[in-house]
This record gives structure tokens, sequence and C-alpha cells, in this order.
């Protein structure tokens, strides 16, 4: 018995001795802690399934087959700016702007063209128009009048006005118009011509340093947007301009009686 209650008080001792030097673990904490496992370093068991490298990813790619870190680098990743801001493409503003001055020198050829053949032949025609109904109405009435009244008028208007002074004025001012007119042509043509040549020393210098412009197609887009345009301007020239109705001879009664009647108190 005195053995037994030996054993018993040497076993309690024992256990107290050990509560006292190791905090116990509680079923209530967060953490285990495993001293008997061998510590070995984590290993993937399975190698997940990784999309391909898309090129429309608007982020940076890092491959996976990297050499092995010996420790933390205290280098960051530099990305070099030509990965995130595009580079300026030279040859390719060039031919846009080549291609701009082709286009540009095809609209003032046909403006040229288009202007001194139609439209200034048609706007004389047109004022000799507007002339002949206000003339024509005058003459249609004075046609059938008599010899009696037809003479005693002629005399009091080559009071005022002499025929031959104004042929020779008229064919002074007309000489005068035409000169003009042609310097104006010229001055367009030299425009053209300049623009042709500014073109022309543009694109030799883009075959001298052979750089790859797609020629055949930027002739074809501007050869076809002239001539779209030139068709659109002969139609609206056509339609729109020719069927235009100016000034009446109505109006250009109550103009010509205005006029008389602020400054010479006529009517």
């Amino acid at each position: 018995m005195i053995c037994l209650r030996f054993g018993i008080y040497w076993l309690i001792n024992t256990i107290a001795n050990m509560a006292d030097d190791e905090p116990q673990i509680g079923l209530s904490d967060s953490f285990f802690e495993l001293t008997s496992l061998e510590q070995r370093p984590l290993q993937r068991l399975k190698t997940p399934m990784i999309r391909p490298i898309s090129y429309s990813d608007s982020f940076l790619v890092v491959p996976s087959h990297t050499p092995k870190d010996t420790g933390p680098s205290s280098n960051p990743i530099t990305v070099p700016i030509s990965a995130i801001k595009p580079q300026f493409d030279f040859v390719w503003w060039y031919e846009k702007f080549v291609s701009l001055c082709i286009h540009i020198s095809l609209i003032a050829l046909f403006e040229t063209v288009f202007f001194f053949q139609f439209i200034s032949k048609s706007e004389d025609s047109g004022l000799l128009k507007t002339i002949d109904k206000y003339v024509y109405d005058l003459a249609d009435s004075c046609v059938v009048w008599p010899a009696n009244i037809t003479v005693p008028v002629n005399d009091l208007l080559l009071l005022f006005i002499n025929p031959a002074n104004v042929s020779a004025i008229a064919n002074d001012a007309a000489t005068s118009r035409s000169t003009y007119n042609t310097n104006l042509q010229i001055q367009a043509w030299i425009y053209f011509i300049c623009l042709t040549a500014f073109t022309g020393i543009l694109s030799g210098i883009a075959v001298w340093k052979r750089f790859k412009f797609h020629w055949k197609r930027v002739f074809i887009e501007n050869i076809a947007m002239v001539a779209l345009l030139g068709i659109y301007e002969f139609a609206f020239f056509r339609t729109i301009i020719y069927n235009y109705i100016s000034l009446s001879v109505p109006e250009i009664d109550e103009h010509i009686v205005n006029i008389l009647h602020s400054m010479c108190r006529f009517f």
C-alpha cells in the first residue's frame, strides 16, 4: 500500500511540473502545433491549365519559365515606354500627307477648269439674259410707234447718247475685262503648278528614301474622290445653279425708280 501511494503521488507531481513548464493548447486556439512532422518544401501536385497568350490583352505577360530566384530581388520590374505608348510611324503619316497633297492638286485642277470653262460663261450669259428681258420689253412697245414719234425721240436721245462713243467705250471695257480675267486664269494655273510641283517633290523624296508607300491605292482613291466630286459639281451646277432665278424685271424697275427718286427727285 505504501508503495502504491508513493507511486500515485509521484505521478501527480510529474504532471503538475509539466503543466507549469509548457502552456497547454486549448480547443479554442486557431492553430495547430505539429512538432513530430518533418518540414518539407511545398510542392504543386497538379499543374493548372493556362490559356494561350492573347495579343488583345492589355497587361504585361511574364513567361512562366523564369530562372529560379536565389533570394528576394530589390530591383523592380522595369516596363519600357514603348510597350505602353505607341511609337510614331513617320512613314505612315508621310504617306497620308502626300495623299492629301495629291488630293488638293487634283481639286485645284478641277476647280480651275470648271470655273473658267463653265461658271464664268454662265455668269455672263445670265447677266445678258436679265438685261435682254428688261430691254426687249421696252423694244416691243416702241417697235409699233409711228415715225412722227420715233424721230423726235431719237433726236432727244442723241443729245445724251452717242452710239460711236458707246461702242468705243464698250470695246475698251471688253478688252480690259478680258485681260484681267486672263491674268486671273494664269494665276489659278500658277497655283495648280505650284501645288503639283510641291507634291512631286514630296513623292520624289519618298521614292528616293524607298519608303513603302501604297502608291496604287493612293492614286486610285484620290482620282475616284475627285471624279465623284466633279460629277456632283456638274449635276449641282446644271440642276440648281442654272435653275436659280435672279432679280426680275419688276424688281429692277423698282430699283431704278427708287434711285431716280432719291437722287434726281423724279417720280
